[in-house]
């Protein structure tokens, strides 16, 4: 079954453009992935460039990092739309009860049906988590950019994260 994730996973990040960015696009959204891991659990909401989402927000999120030092989530809603939150781990700050904010400064998003529009933008925006491996957890992304907002809320069912080291 986990094995079914980490392909899950994959299909993602390659949806969202971050397996086949390139150029300056792909150093500000990700660069070469270190780790990658699947957290299941409940998505609650779904915004994509202004577009809610939220109905079809598939139960899985992708959690990377990369080796340039930057930190990323990924949303989808299979036949609609995905997105990718991202930042430079070094920015994120631990907050009380072990929560982690992590400022966002780009937004990788795929829309089906306006031409499969992809695009990389700069945003501004911050996602607020917990470990996951400690119990079900709390993930919330919000970013604005000129495409528009961008919402994610995602609760974790606590159980074992799926997820390979590169």
């Amino acid at each position: 079954m986990r094995s079914i994730a980490f392909s899950y996973a994959v299909v993602f990040l390659a949806a969202a453009g971050l397996a086949s960015a390139s150029g300056t696009d792909r150093a500000h959204a990700q660069g070469s992935l270190a780790t990658v891991n699947v957290e299941n659990g409940h998505c609650y909401t779904l915004i994509v460039a202004g577009h809610d989402v939220s109905i079809s927000c598939s139960q899985s999120v992708v959690h990377e990092t990369s080796n340039n030092g930057r930190i990323g989530f990924t949303f989808a809603a299979p036949n609609f739309a995905t997105v990718s939150f991202s930042g430079a781990e070094l920015r994120e700050e631990n907050l009380a009860a072990g929560r982690i904010s992590q400022p966002i400064d780009y937004i990788t998003f795929r829309i089906v049906g306006l031409g499969a529009l992809q695009k990389t933008t700069p945003a501004t925006g911050v996602c607020v988590y917990s470990d996951p491996s400690a119990g079900p957890a709390l993930l919330e992304c919000i970013a604005t950019s000129p495409a528009g907002a961008f919402v994610a809320r995602f609760l974790s069912d606590g159980q074992d994260l799926a997820g390979r080291n590169h």
